[in-house]
C-alpha cells in the first residue's frame, strides 16, 4: 500500500496533483466536484447541459491517466437510478 510506503509529506503531494488532474479534467466537461472523500471525491454534471458524451469522454481522460496517479476505483452511475 502505498500509505505504508511513501512517506506522509509526499503522498499528500502526490493526492493532492491527482485531485487537481481529475478536477480541471471534470470542470472542462461542465462538471462539478460535489464532496471530496478521502483520496477521492464525487463528481456530477448539470444533466441539462452536459452531453452523455462529454461525460464519457472525461470518464475516459482519467481513467487513462498513468496507473501511479491513481489507486483505487472509478465509479460512474447515471444521476438518476431505477432500483
Amino acid at each position: 500500500k502505498m500509505s505504508q510506503t511513501v512517506p506522509q509529506d509526499e503522498l499528500a503531494q502526490m493526492v493532492g496533483k491527482w485531485v487537481l488532474a481529475c478536477k480541471q479534467t471534470i470542470e472542462k466537461s461542465q462538471g462539478h466536484i460535489n464532496k471530496y472523500l478521502g483520496d477521492g471525491f464525487l463528481a456530477y454534471w448539470p444533466m441539462d447541459i452536459t452531453k452523455p458524451d462529454a461525460i464519457a469522454a472525461t470518464y475516459l481522460q482519467i481513467h487513462r491517466q498513468p496507473r501511479s496517479t491513481w489507486a483505487h476505483e472509478i465509479d460512474l452511475r447515471p444521476a438518476v437510478e431505477k432500483f
